[in-house]
């Protein structure tokens, strides 16, 4: 017992909840990298203690069971974080990637809202958001390095169709980019979809001229309020195992004993999901809202780890790929292929934090935001 509970305490002190956790501690004391074992609530009342204002990032798919928030009687969804305020994200490569977040709670300079002529539009989930990497590697920087022409990154953690064809009513039509990225996660895109399909208000952006206006101050400033509210609601809270749950032994009961849902299930089994009406509506909507101001919409595919990892020996039809794209390819929306990318690497999960399942690491993200620009490069210049 004594042993166990020696176990016990380090999975404690080093945050591990998963065999995953403890082949990514040994690899980074193997290869010399200091990794910041806090978890989200440790490193958030660490920066709170230096600045008050500093803030989390909270997916609005955490709002769609409450059809998002209600603040001083008036209901908003939020479709990304607290504005203009430094942002902790995540940690998967060592150190956690903060940020200043733009007037309406993205990724971005705040400057880029007051800029004319914005080259790249981003739209998608974490791996457009930047995870978990420092902003100088994230896919906005990165296309534009390459491009050398500005972009504006519009992708949230978690947000999936649904919420992103609600983004880019709400906020990339104030900009007008030039160029629109819809990044596909085939990883969980449709199950975000089917959700989201659940929230009322979501669905009224499927309809004409919906629109909750957003950009509005006011509405701003209500939505900091309801999110750090829910933030402080979930993170201002003391640890959740006490001592009593660690003399129980209570991580390796739940980590090694009880917890039926391990890897070797998810790996062996990726689900294929059903592919909603609403999710072709989206995206001819969306394009024809670029085409309406001459804008260029193009589709890019993101590959999971799960599916290169078993592809790397057997080639399948993973996460309803071939459905996905040749629905994109029938409604003549070009698709840039990221998977077939990925698999020309000679060590494609090189390009993951550890080799582990997760977000890219920034030689990911930089691979993808190269090509991206040299194929747009390419068939512009065709045309």
């Amino acid at each position: 017992y004594f042993g166990f509970f020696l176990f016990e305490i380090s999975l404690h002190n080093y945050n591990i909840n998963s065999n995953k956790d403890i082949r990514i501690i040994l690899k980074s004391k193997i290869n010399n990298i200091k990794f910041d074992t806090r978890n989200r609530l440790e490193i958030y009342k660490d920066l709170k203690k230096e600045n008050k204002d500093v803030t989390l990032t909270f997916a609005p798919w955490n709002l769609i069971s409450n059809n998002g928030i209600t603040v001083e009687g008036k209901e908003l969804f939020p479709l990304a974080g607290v504005s203009k305020s430094e942002t902790i994200y995540c940690n998967e490569s060592g150190k956690y990637n903060n940020y200043k977040s733009d007037r309406y709670g993205f990724n971005n300079p705040d400057k880029i809202w007051d800029a004319n002529n914005i080259e790249w539009g981003l739209i998608g989930d974490s791996f457009t958001h930047g995870a978990c990497v420092d902003n100088k590697y994230n896919l906005a920087e990165k296309i534009s390095f390459y491009s050398n022409k500005p972009s504006l990154n519009l992708g949230y953690s978690a947000n999936g169709p649904l919420i992103e064809f609600a983004t880019i009513i709400e906020y990339l039509m104030l900009k007008k980019p030039k160029k629109v990225l819809f990044f596909y996660n085939e990883g969980n895109d449709l199950n975000d979809l089917n959700n989201e399909l659940s929230s009322p208000l979501l669905k009224k952006y499927l309809d004409k001229n919906f629109n909750q206006n957003l950009k509005n101050s006011t509405n701003q400033i209500l939505i900091n309020k309801g999110l750090r509210e829910l933030i402080n609601q979930k993170y201002n809270k003391k640890s959740k195992y006490t001592l009593k749950q660690k003399l129980k032994l209570m991580k390796i009961r739940l980590n090694y004993f009880d917890n039926k849902t391990n890897t070797t299930k998810i790996e062996s089994k990726i689900p294929k999901y059903t592919i909603p009406d609403e999710f072709k509506k989206i995206l001819i909507d969306s394009s024809n809202l670029i085409n309406s101001y001459n804008g260029k919409f193009y589709f890019i595919y993101l590959p999971d780890y799960w599916s290169l990892k078993n592809d790397i020996k057997n080639k399948e039809n993973y996460y309803n790929r071939n459905e996905v794209v040749n629905l994109v390819k029938s409604i003549n929306i070009e698709v840039i292929d990221i998977y077939d990318l990925f698999r020309q690497q000679k060590d494609t999960l090189s390009l993951f934090p550890f080799k582990e399942y997760g977000h890219y690491n920034a030689d990911g993200y930089d691979l993808i935001a190269k090509y991206i620009v040299n194929k747009i490069s390419k068939l512009e210049n065709n045309k």
